[in-house]
């Protein structure tokens, strides 16, 4: 046995430190996004089938072309109602106010890495949208989305039709 302990202390010093390195990755770490950071562009729309030739309505579905793709394009009027910034920050919930006392949430949940041939992140985010006191008109909802794309979310009941809310994320 003593031989045995002799023999790896000999095999030992003769490899030296590269016997208790450590060994390296096949493949480099992917990089990750210093800060899990986003700005949330925000933009609420009122759909509905008025009927009305708008001008402004024409405009919105030329810069979001989602608006002439089912489902969005069974509603034949869009008007702007507002457009906000978001700040978001990882599991730190935001929240921007609606029409009639309802307010959208939105928590960014983390920053991924980009699909391939993509250079831009994807984020994957919780929202959903509430009445006053907190009742849910809309329940949470997930979603992953890249920089730079819009994505929508139908919203609740709002005159003669609803409210759609456009959200694009952009890198901070």
């Amino acid at each position: 046995m003593r031989r045995a302990a002799i023999g790896a202390a000999l095999a030992l010093s003769l490899l030296g430190p590269a016997a208790l390195a450590q060994p390296k990755p096949s493949q480099p770490p992917a990089e990750q996004p210093a800060q899990a950071t986003a700005a949330a562009e925000v933009i609420v729309l009122y759909a509905s089938n008025s009927g009305a030739k708008k001008p402004d309505s024409e405009k919105l579905k030329d810069k979001l072309p989602q608006l002439r793709e089912p489902p969005l394009s069974s509603y034949d009027t869009y008007e702007h109602v507002k457009t906000d910034t978001l700040a978001l920050t990882k599991d730190t919930e935001r929240q921007m106010a609606l029409p009639e006392d309802r307010a959208l949430k939105v928590t960014l949940e983390d920053v991924l890495a980009p699909k391939k041939g993509s250079t831009k992140p994807r984020y994957a985010l919780r929202a959903s949208i509430v009445k006053a006191g907190g009742k849910a008109l809309l329940p949470e909802l997930k979603v992953q989305a890249g920089a730079d794309e819009v994505f929508f979310v139908a919203g609740p009941a709002f005159k003669k039709g609803i409210l759609v809310i456009g959200i694009r994320l952009q890198p901070k």
